[in-house]
């Protein structure tokens, strides 16, 4: 007699999520036998795997408890890989370093975590910092004859006015100490990025691990909240991916109110941006409404 979902025993799904896109993850909580929290367990011991060259596993709640009270998050090609995983898409190669950013004023304590996981730092020079970035400090460790690298920025406000400030959609993604949040997820998850608008780009395409594409020509759909020429909101933004990670047992209950399900990072400080004024999605209706101006203003 086959099985169906009603017979797939609670173990097997556990075991089952490990091989799923983090995409189709949250979709496996639904089945009859998961536990109710299989798709954040999965997601917290991903976490744990890619923080792991970097952070000691007997640190992690620490650290994130750090996270939080510094308002803090981890972005970067560690929460890209991350979000790859499971997936036909790979970076282009592996990160280099793991990225943190925090509220103005607030990395004091993280800080003195690093150093007391063995590294020293090193603070940069001011001018490679952009207009919302007070501070870039380099973390280094030597480990198993490797060498292990931290960049720690702190915001001039608040970590996400700094995330935001990037030039390339694919590097506002982020892992906060109970979500990972991908502002612009339909190109992250295939691996591109958009360059916004006026940003000032830093840096070479050598250094990147992942495509940049000129615009969403290659769109065949709809684009929806991931429109390139909407104006979006961090408050309440229909256009982000949020998945929370932060299991709802033993400590992870003081790690945050309950009603906060990721969406608090988003809330630290009201700010609007877009990706660029145009779209060049033959099927999104903000293309041709673009086109229908034109007309009206240059008949």
């Amino acid at each position: 007699m086959p099985l169906n979902e009603l017979d797939v025993p609670h173990d097997a799904i556990a075991h089952i999520a490990t091989f799923l896109p983090l995409e189709r993850l949250f979709e496996a909580a639904a089945l009859p036998n998961a536990h109710p929290m299989i798709a954040q367990i999965e997601l917290r011991r991903r976490i744990q795997v890619a923080l792991e060259p970097y952070i000691s596993m007997s640190t992690f709640i620490e650290f994130m408890d750090i996270l939080r009270s510094c308002g803090g998050a981890i972005t970067g090609s560690v929460v890209r890989e991350l979000m790859l995983q499971n997936t036909p898409v790979r970076p282009l190669r592996k990160p280099a370093n793991l990225n943190i950013v925090t509220n103005f004023c607030m990395e004091g304590t993280l800080r003195s975590l690093l150093r007391s996981e063995g590294y020293t730092s090193t603070v940069l020079d001011h001018q490679q910092n952009n207009g919302h970035v007070d501070l870039v400090e380099r973390f280094v460790k030597r480990c198993d004859g490797t060498t292990r690298c931290i960049i720690l920025s702190v915001s001039k406000s608040n970590a996400i006015a700094a995330v935001l400030s990037t030039p390339f959609t694919a590097q506002m993604c982020v892992i906060t100490h109970n979500s990972l949040i991908s502002l612009h997820p339909k190109s992250t998850f295939a691996n591109e990025s958009f360059v916004v608008e006026g940003s000032e780009r830093k840096a070479t395409l050598a250094d990147l691990t992942f495509e940049v594409v000129p615009d969403n020509a290659h769109w065949t759909e709809p684009c929806g909240t991931q429109c390139p020429m909407r104006w979006r909101k961090t408050p309440d933004d229909t256009g982000a991916a949020i998945y929370s990670w932060a299991v709802e047992e033993g400590r992870f209950t003081s790690w945050g109110m309950a009603a906060d399900d990721g969406q608090a990072f988003l809330y630290e400080e009201p700010l609007v941006w877009r990706v660029g004024h145009r779209c060049f999605n033959r099927a999104c209706p903000n293309m041709q409404l673009y086109h229908e101006r034109l007309a009206y203003l240059f008949p």
